[in-house]
C-alpha cells in the first residue's frame, strides 16, 4: 500500500477511534480513559501578505500556507501534529466531502501544508491525531498567499499498542 495513503488511513482510523464519545473503546485497544486537555486552547491565525503573488497563475485563485505546531511547549519540541486540514464551504457539513483537502508533512517541530482554492471565506477544519480539532472560518484572497497559523491542543487521550 502507499505509504501516503497507509499514513491517512491510519489518520483517519486512529482519530475517529480516539476521538469517540466513549470514555475507552473495549473492541480495538487503541485508547485509555479520556483525560482533560493538555496546553492552552488551540486557534488559528491568518497572516495576509501586503503583495500579490505573481507566481499564481490564476487571479481568481488564492493559496494558504498553514504552519501548524503543538500549544504546549512540551510536545512542540518533539514533532510537528500530523493532521488533516479540509476547506469546506460555510454551512457545508462536517461529513460531506471536501473539495480541497491537504495532508500536513509532519517535521521536527512544525508541521506544513499548502492549500490552493478559488477566492471565497471558508470552514477551515484540522483534525488532528491525538489533538483537539480546531474549526474556524477562513478567507481566500485571490491572487494572494497568505500564511495560517494553526495551534493545535493535544487532547490528553492517550494512543494504546
Amino acid at each position: 500500500m502507499d505509504p501516503l495513503k497507509l499514513g491517512i488511513a491510519f489518520l483517519v482510523v486512529g482519530g475517529a477511534a480516539c476521538h469517540s464519545r466513549s470514555s475507552s473503546l473495549a473492541t480495538s485497544g487503541w485508547c485509555t480513559e479520556q483525560r482533560p486537555p493538555i496546553g492552552p486552547v488551540g486557534h488559528a491565525e491568518v497572516h495576509r501578505s501586503s503583495l500579490r503573488d505573481t507566481l499564481v497563475l490564476d487571479p481568481k485563485t488564492g493559496q494558504l500556507i498553514a504552519f501548524l505546531r503543538w500549544s504546549s511547549d512540551s510536545f512542540a519540541s518533539e514533532s510537528g501534529p500530523p493532521a488533516l486540514l479540509y476547506l469546506r464551504t460555510p454551512g457545508a457539513p462536517s461529513d460531506s466531502p471536501a473539495p480541497i483537502r491537504g495532508v500536513a508533512a509532519v517535521q521536527r517541530k512544525v508541521s506544513t501544508v499548502a492549500l490552493s482554492a478559488p477566492e471565497n471565506t471558508y470552514r477551515l477544519e484540522v483534525r488532528v491525531l491525538g489533538g483537539v480539532r480546531v474549526d474556524t472560518l477562513v478567507a481566500v484572497r485571490g491572487g494572494y498567499t497568505d500564511t495560517l497559523v494553526v495551534i493545535v491542543q493535544a487532547s490528553g487521550q492517550q494512543i494504546c499498542s
